[in-house]
């Protein structure tokens, strides 16, 4: 089986605290063919930047790059990191979060087998102490849809953030996707949305491919707040 190249961006602003758990849950994916961006997104109060640059001199995998734009918006932190990727497939995972261990690998071969643009995962919402309960994966199943059909799906099953997603980086490469600037919450979901407009198929598949963490200030929050 090809084995592509995949990007996954994780904006780090004051993220000292959540930064290494995150980057651990990347570095310990069962997919190794990674580029891993640490976009440095405003400037923190803490020790984000030399967390990440420590991982990047021990991980060639792990890229740190700064935006020096003048937008460190959420939305514009976004932009810069889809601007810098390199992979043939793309992902995002917040620096508060975590995937599980085969979270990529599970998205790639379903991206490759059934030739899809995008490929849907499940999101799990948990409590920060209980992340590891949550592993045991339900019975496995798919669904494959047409762009319009996706588009509805997704809009009634409320399913319109792109955590747990992976994406054809062509879908942003190829077309005029637009970036609103300065959004600090739900930019994702603008972006998502041009991003299926496109995709000839997109599958859902009912696995958990992404730990999204409770009980903790999101990072556009902290980063609004900080502001």
């Amino acid at each position: 089986m090809p084995n592509p190249l995949v990007s996954v961006y994780i904006l780090a602003y004051n993220s000292e605290k959540y930064l290494d758990r995150s980057l651990q849950s990347l570095i310990s994916q069962t997919y190794t063919n990674l580029e891993i961006l640490v976009i440095i997104n405003g400037k923190s109060n803490d020790n984000t930047l030399r967390l990440a640059e420590s991982y990047q001199l021990k991980d060639n995998r792990v890229c740190v790059l700064t935006n020096e734009s003048d937008d460190t918006s959420i939305s514009g932190g976004r932009k810069f990191a889809l601007d810098n990727i390199n992979g043939i497939y793309f992902t995002d995972l917040d620096h508060d979060d975590v995937l599980p261990n085969d979270a990529i690998q599970t998205l790639v071969e379903i991206a490759i087998i059934e030739k899809a643009d995008i490929v849907a995962g499940k999101c799990l919402f948990c409590e920060d102490k209980n992340i590891d309960c949550a592993i045991e994966q339900q019975e496995y199943k798919q669904q494959s849809f047409s762009r319009v059909e996706y588009i509805e799906h997704s809009i009634i099953s409320h399913d319109w953030m792109m955590h747990g997603k992976l994406y054809a980086s062509t879908l942003y490469k190829n077309n005029k996707i637009i970036i609103s600037a300065g959004l600090y919450s739900s930019e994702d979901i603008l972006i998502h949305y041009q991003l299926c407009s496109f995709a000839r198929m997109v599958v859902e598949i009912k696995r958990i491919t992404y730990f999204f963490i409770k009980n903790q200030l999101s990072s556009s929050h902290n980063q609004k707040l900080s502001d």
